[in-house]
């Protein structure tokens, strides 16, 4: 079984409704969670409307994306029922039969603590969502640099492949949509609560990976309509590089 948990602040109605009836169309899920970091009266009015016991509204002050996950991600380690728990971005388009998918595969390789599949646009270009552990640098030039000036390095931290027919085993994954094992959390922990956005998906990649395999799926895929808040906001640029400061002198 399989609970979910989106974190919202102010979010397009729309985005929670699509993302609360996909996951309601997966008989594996028994439990979504919507941590609502902004207390928006539209967003409870969103998910009180669906009135079913399998949706629940939970107002939070703005404590940040890990941390609010982790609000929901302790009520999944306390159930013995709960096998698997999911974090996703409200922006995530995908056919509910995915997660059949997904849990079967994890299900028939126990060493898997993590999925997610891979990551398009709208137009089906795939997205940049699985690396090699970042270093300074790479985020630099990730950001600030233009792309021709380091492709093949950053070919290399995207670790492209073409044609990929296996699942990959991949240090750090974004944290758009991470299925994760619950036996694994227990055994490495939650988000990191130190990190209020960002760099909180790849600390728990990373503690995950040291242990079990955490794995792109290739064959599968999701839509992702990626806002990239911290390159069109200088306030979420601070924020983005104060925390990955924090990241770095954490695995220093």
């Amino acid at each position: 079984m399989i609970a979910a948990s989106i974190v919202t602040y102010n979010t397009p109605n729309n985005e929670v409704d699509r993302s609360i009836r996909t996951l309601l169309a997966s008989p594996l899920v028994v439990r979504i969670d919507i941590i609502d970091n902004s207390r928006s009266e539209t967003t409870r009015a969103v998910v009180e409307s669906f009135n079913s016991e399998r949706v629940n509204y939970i107002a939070s002050d703005n404590v940040g994306y890990g941390a609010a996950n982790n609000i929901a991600i302790r009520q999944s380690l306390s159930d013995n029922t709960i096998q698997y728990h999911l974090v996703m971005n409200s922006d995530i388009i995908f056919d509910s039969s995915l997660l059949t998918e997904l849990t079967d595969l994890m299900n028939a390789n126990p060493d898997m603590a993590l999925t997610i599949p891979k990551v398009t646009d709208r137009e089906g270009k795939e997205q940049s969502s699985y690396h090699r552990l970042p270093s300074p640098w790479d985020l630099i030039c990730h950001r600030f640099v233009p792309r021709r000036l380091w492709t093949r390095r950053m070919r290399d931290y995207e670790m492209k492949v073409d044609g990929l027919t296996e699942p990959v085993n991949v240090p750090y994954v974004h944290g758009c949509f991470m299925l994760m094992r619950c036996s694994a959390l227990q055994e490495v922990g939650l988000f990191d609560e130190r990190f209020f956005m960002y760099p909180e998906d790849i600390d728990l990649t990373r503690r995950l990976h040291e242990k079990h395999r955490t794995c792109v799926i290739p064959w599968l895929s999701i839509v992702h309509d990626h806002r990239a808040a911290s390159r069109h906001s200088l306030r979420m640029l601070c924020i983005h590089a104060t925390n990955m400061l924090r990241y770095f002198r954490k695995w220093s």
